[in-house]
């Protein structure tokens, strides 16, 4: 019984956060922490009294961590939920991945007083970035990325000499630019290709690139310490990623 009602309440908080929007909720939690814990007792009851009904599949995935129907991931210890396809989901090395899609959410912490956009810089710095070269963007979806604070602009022999790989015919520049004017999106690609690279090479493995890596964090907390780092595509192309939403609440302290 213990268990089937650690099971309801799990589904009875993930539903609220989705119907009512998880931040809005965590946001006005402490005015309405003795309605919803009388609410959840009731619905408890309500449930445990309804004979034959069959409850959402929940199992845990680690102490305190639980995914249901195989859709949506919730851990109140980490004030996160994240919606996909994890029939493979896992957790290793404070990570999240799925065995047959890319995709990486990874878990992070700052210390306790320490500034978001510090912790991400001397994040990138102890990765080997260069702080002199690259920033942090904020979005206003609460969202964040490092990027150069220039972008690369490769030479024509550059980008000849790198398409050139997947075409051989294209011996001068003026060959690369009739092939460019009707191949637009390869070369177009091939530029993106460049600013990447150097991204990556001066900005750390946490850079924003055009395979979607980004940070998430509940700026409105008090408290919390989590720093969410997502790669949507974890370098893999072709597949689509597992990953589908993810909502970081605010720890409140009371």
């Amino acid at each position: 019984m213990k268990c089937n009602s650690l099971k309801i309440i799990i589904i009875i908080v993930i539903t609220a956060l989705i119907s009512g929007g998880s931040v809005y909720l965590w946001q006005n939690q402490k005015e309405s922490q003795n309605t919803n814990s009388n609410f959840i007792s009731d619905e408890i009851a309500n449930q445990t009294n309804k004979e034959g009904e069959k409850n959402s599949e929940v199992r845990e995935l680690y102490p305190g961590g639980y995914i249901i129907n195989n859709r949506l991931f919730y851990s109140p210890e980490l004030n996160m939920s994240f919606r996909g396809m994890l029939e493979t989901l896992k957790f290793e090395d404070n990570k999240f991945t799925a065995e047959t899609q890319p995709g990486v959410i990874e878990v992070l912490k700052k210390e306790d007083g320490q500034r978001v956009d510090d912790f991400i810089m001397e994040l990138m710095e102890n990765e080997g970035g260069n702080p002199d070269i690259c920033k942090i963007d904020w979005f206003q979806d609460g969202s964040f990325r490092i990027e150069t604070k220039e972008p690369y602009i490769p030479t024509e022999d550059e980008l000849l000499n790198a398409i050139k790989e997947n075409n051989p015919n294209l011996n001068t520049l003026d060959d690369y630019r009739e092939f460019c004017s009707n191949n637009s999106l390869e070369c177009t690609w091939n530029e993106t290709s460049f600013d990447d690279k150097y991204l990556r090479e001066n900005c750390s493995k946490y850079a924003k690139s055009s395979r979607g890596g980004y940070f998430q964090y509940a700026t409105e907390a008090s408290g919390s310490n989590i720093v969410l780092f997502i790669n949507v595509n974890s370098n893999k192309s072709g597949d689509a990623s597992w990953i589908q939403k993810v909502d970081l609440m605010p720890d409140y302290k009371f």
